[in-house]
Order: structure tokens, then sequence, then C-alpha cells
């Protein structure tokens, strides 16, 4: 099973780019992660998959999915840790991004970017706004 990693900024999210994956995951069958970034300094916080963005981004292409195929997680930590983290612990094979508008998330993008290639951790995927 073929996992996908989609990082996300509260309040900076592009939702193709869960729908991009969410699309992948079906092809795939595979299990798509949705790392929902809100702020520094805090601990993370576990939600269930049908939260608002997920499931915007499900009703959005309009298909059946297997609710264990889809983890949303919140994260209050350090984003690039908590990326870097995720990606080997869970053996991610795809990281789907997109570039934020907000320019502090950009250089986190394109840090976790360059940090993934570097270390060839994973295959990227950029989506288009």
């Amino acid at each position: 099973m073929k996992r996908i990693l989609i990082p996300i900024f509260y309040r900076d999210t592009n939702l193709w780019t869960i729908v991009h994956g969410s699309q992948l995951v079906e092809r795939i069958d595979g299990k798509i992660y949705i790392l929902e970034y809100i702020q520094e300094n805090k601990e993370d916080v576990y939600t269930k998959p049908t939260d608002n963005i997920v499931a915007r981004g499900k009703d959005l292409i309009n298909h059946k999915t297997k609710e264990e195929n889809y983890v949303h997680i919140k994260v209050r930590k350090n984003f690039l840790k908590t990326c870097i983290d995720f990606i080997v612990q869970e053996k991610i094979d795809l990281l789907v991004l997109s570039i934020p508008n907000n320019s502090s998330y950009l250089k986190k993008t394109i840090e976790l970017i360059r940090i993934v290639k570097g270390r060839n951790l994973c295959n990227v995927k950029l989506v288009k706004k």
C-alpha cells in the first residue's frame, strides 16, 4: 500500500492538493495522511478524518472512499521536524504539496522540499493552484 503525505497550512490550504492526493489514493488503493499545521509550540491534536478540509476535498471529487485510507492530523509543533519525522516513521512514498501564499509558509515548504529531495526520503509532487 502506497502512503501519501499532504502537509497543509491552516488558513492557507489549497483544496486541489487534497483532491489530487485523494484521486491518487483511489487509483493506487493507498493511504493518505493530511498533516495540518496550526502553529508551533503546542501539543498535537488528533482528529477524525471527516474534519472540514478532508470532507470538502472528498465531497468535491464526489467519490466513495474507505475512511480507513484517510488520516487527518492537526500539528502544533515544528513544521519541518514533524513532516520529516512523519515521512521517515510512516515510510511515506509520496509528498504532495502546493505553494502557499503566506511567505513564512512558503519558506517552510521550500525547505521541506530541499530536505526531502536532499535526503532522498520520498518522491515529491507539486500541485498547481
